[in-house]
């Protein structure tokens, strides 16, 4: 049985939140142009990926989404597989030397 509304105990108004300094501001970053920024050895020889390179990829990350019961149409998972696929191969070939496939 439901007490009745007398029987109720009074509630009372939460205390004030009690607020902090505000956050300080943020100096801007400034912009590096692309030529500062020092690149090894291997990033000067490397080329940009061909296109059947990112298929290649994107076929592995959807196949590992999906075999850990993901959604592969989800951008933000597909990037975050693809990601991880390229780590792992990154990995491999620092322990094995670089694949057939990673040129």
């Amino acid at each position: 049985m439901a007490p009745s509304p007398a029987h109720l105990p009074l509630l009372q108004s939460p205390a004030p939140v009690q607020v902090g300094p505000p956050i300080p501001s943020f100096r801007r970053m400034t912009n590096v142009p692309l030529q500062q920024i020092p690149h090894s050895s291997a990033t000067r020889r490397s080329r940009a990926p061909t296109w059947g390179q990112l298929k290649a990829l994107t076929s592995q990350a959807e196949r590992l989404v999906q075999e850990h019961g993901g959604n592969a149409s989800d951008p933000a998972t597909l990037f975050l597989s693809m990601m991880t696929v390229v780590a792992c191969q990154s990995v491999s070939e620092e322990e094995n030397g670089p694949s057939e496939n990673s040129e």
